[in-house]
């Protein structure tokens, strides 16, 4: 209805939720990510499936797409988060 206030919900996002956005927010940089012991814990294993697919770069302490990953970005990340290896 016009004119009526917006409703205002909120929900605790959890440590592992903002893992994966810092995962996903941090692929879609040109630099990537530099990946800690928590990153390199819960995502290496699938970080290095895809990087053996081409779709990522793992190296000098950094991951990030590729430029055939960028294309498929949206795939490449949601393969990342859901990677069970």
């Amino acid at each position: 209805m016009a004119g009526a206030p917006l409703s205002r919900e909120s929900r605790v996002v959890d440590a592992d939720e903002r893992l994966e956005d810092r995962v996903m927010c941090g692929l879609r940089r040109d630099a990537g990510i530099a990946p800690d012991a928590t990153i390199e814990a819960r995502f290496g294993a699938g970080a290095r499936a895809l990087a053996a697919q081409g779709l990522m770069t793992l190296g000098d302490g950094r991951w990030a797409a590729t430029d055939r990953g960028r294309i498929m970005l949206d795939r490449v990340v949601l393969e990342l988060v859901s990677f069970e290896g």
